[in-house]
């Protein structure tokens, strides 16, 4: 029997009256996965079709689910990590298996890395050919199992509920990452029954595990009396509503020092005279310092990688007390184990250190830092001898013209440590990276997920040539879709990072980094696909173009800017 409507009920949001309204119903397969993602509150979806997942692509169950299709899988795999990442929301592409889960696979790897919650729906062939050598068939599960939390596959109708549900809270749990859902073609359109789904009914996605006060109080003790405490903020505070606005409560009242790793950037105003920037071999000297001698580092869903700890194992900060918050307890031991892990959603649990410190000045820890923490922000970035422009000078000139209230989506490479260091962020999720891939051809694609999820905030893609020469065929999906983001194409005709490590090494050679014959006309290929551009070769150049790109995304239109900058070797 179907449960009446109750219109004062909270728990039922509008896509859960609309289950309620259809009740049980006979449908297919393919139409039940369609339902159960929009119940789940899913409204924006990557998509590449294929014959074998037509079923999908052509649901009348879409429901109110908006599909975008990136030129290629990889492009639709980055813009649902960039939508989930800014919307809070679990991220989904659709597309076939064979070739287009092959070309998926990178992008997945970089959800598992980043700690994306994201589901891949695979549409494969008929299932009489699963285990075969036939056209477009390969392994989903064998292929996929190193780079995904876990992958299903819809063996019969009537179990598409129970997977997708299955499904949805492996994303969601624990340390989130991506998940696959294999249905095969003849699955599809086999006749199934969807259940209606309930979220109080439903598996709790665990926010905040239960645990004694003991723990709140032993770390608020900890920070209440050290004199050299650090507060080191990861990706884990970003994804969880309301914990930048603890830490700033938090680090203000303990006089602490904020760092941060690659995906903490944005967690803190870069302007608050507690930050300190970045940790790391790419992060600031003065960072690297400060946690170096702190007595006290409260850690806050960061997972202290091999190149944030710059490769220091145990003896990471070996000389402070180490607390850390995360939601997935294992990663409280990693690298250097913590003396007091808080296995918690991070506002919560600072919400609750926050309640029992005490307010309190560390005036001989701030005084051996603050001047030069001051003027590693404001030292102005400037052209090189030949007066060519450099690459802090457009970050410099962005973080003017935007007042760090933009959201800056890098590729990998030189661009992006030149964004983190030079970028000052004053709101939270204005900066976004492929962080533990690297993935060159992250950054546009993910910028158009990042736009679609905050249409009122200006978004900028930011890239090095290399990349720009990947993402060609993304112009034509701005274009298509009329996603309005500004493309800052970084061109120093090399790949810029890889280069200087070649410089720097023994004999000195030079080898296949040269982009010189190899890059196209950026603009003129934005032309092709209906782009306004412009390019900048001098320092003055640089603010004009910036609000000009301002004005025209503002407008609803996509723009690019080329900037010709020399490679920063400093």
């Amino acid at each position: 029997m179907t449960p009446e409507i109750d219109p004062s009920n909270p728990k039922q949001t509008p896509a859960v009256l609309r289950e309620v309204q259809i009740g049980q119903r006979t449908m297919t397969a393919a139409d039940a996965v369609l339902g159960y993602l929009e119940a789940e509150g899913t409204d924006k979806a990557f998509v590449y079709s294929g014959t074998s997942n037509n079923p999908l692509i052509t649901s009348p169950n879409r429901g109110r689910i908006q599909f975008f299709r990136p030129a290629h899988e990889q492009g639709a795999g980055y813009a649902a990590e960039g939508y989930a990442r800014m919307s809070g929301k679990v991220g989904v592409v659709i597309t076939i298996g064979g070739p287009g889960l092959t070309d998926l696979i990178t992008s997945l790897a970089n959800a598992k890395k980043d700690s994306t919650s994201l589901i891949a729906v695979i549409g494969s062939g008929h299932s009489k050919y699963i285990g075969l050598d036939t056209y477009q068939n390969v392994d989903v599960p064998e292929l996929t199992k190193v780079v995904v939390k876990q992958a299903f596959r819809i063996r019969k109708p009537g179990a598409t509920t129970e997977v997708m549900q299955e499904a949805f809270y492996c994303t969601r749990s624990g340390r989130p990452g991506p998940v696959v859902v294999e249905i095969p073609e003849d699955i599809q359109l086999a006749k199934d029954t969807f259940k209606p789904f309930y979220p109080d009914t439903a598996p709790i996605y665990p926010v905040n595990t239960p645990m004694d006060a003991w723990q709140f109080n032993h770390a608020a003790d900890i920070l209440n009396h050290s004199q050299k405490p650090v507060i080191l903020v990861g990706n884990g505070l970003l994804m969880s509503p309301n914990a930048p606005r603890f830490l700033d409560e938090l680090a203000r009242k303990t006089d602490s020092y904020v760092v941060y790793t690659l995906h903490g950037k944005s967690g803190f105003p870069d302007t608050h005279h507690l930050n300190a920037g970045m940790i790391g071999v790419r992060g600031r000297d003065i960072a690297n310092q400060i946690i170096d001698n702190a007595d006290c580092i409260l850690v806050v869903g960061a997972r202290r990688d091999e190149k944030a700890t710059r490769g220091l194992g145990e003896r990471f900060a070996r000389q402070a007390t180490l607390i850390q918050i995360d939601t997935a307890p294992e990663q409280c031991d990693q690298t250097r184990s913590a003396q007091l892990s808080i296995a918690a959603n991070a506002a919560f649990a600072l919400e609750e250190i926050l309640k029992r410190t005490i307010w309190k000045k560390n005036t001989a820890w701030r005084a051996m830092f603050d001047e030069e923490i001051q003027q590693a922000k404001t030292t102005v970035g400037s052209s090189s001898p030949d007066s060519q422009l450099m690459p802090d000078e457009v970050i410099d000139i962005l973080s003017k013209v935007t007042r760090g209230k933009a959201v800056v989506v890098s590729d990998s490479g030189q661009s992006k440590f030149v964004a983190v260091e030079r970028y000052l962020a004053e709101d939270p999720k204005s900066f976004f990276a492929s962080g533990g891939l690297g993935a060159m051809g992250f950054g546009l694609p993910a910028a158009m997920g990042v736009k679609i999820a905050a249409p009122d905030r200006d978004v900028f893609a930011l890239m090095g040539d290399g990349a720009g020469l990947r993402v060609l065929p993304l112009f034509g999906t701005e274009r298509a879709y009329q996603i309005p983001t500004c493309s800052i194409v970084m061109n120093n005709k090399a790949f810029g990072s890889v280069q200087i490590t070649q410089e720097k090494s023994g004999d000195g050679r030079i080898c296949e980094t040269d982009q010189t014959d190899h890059n196209p006309d950026f603009l003129a290929a934005g032309q092709a696909f209906g782009i306004q551009g412009i390019r900048v070769t001098r320092a003055e150049e640089v603010e004009p173009a910036l609000l000009q790109a301002q004005q025209i995304t503002r407008s609803g239109k996509p723009f690019i800017v080329e900037a010709c900058v020399g490679i920063l070797r400093a």
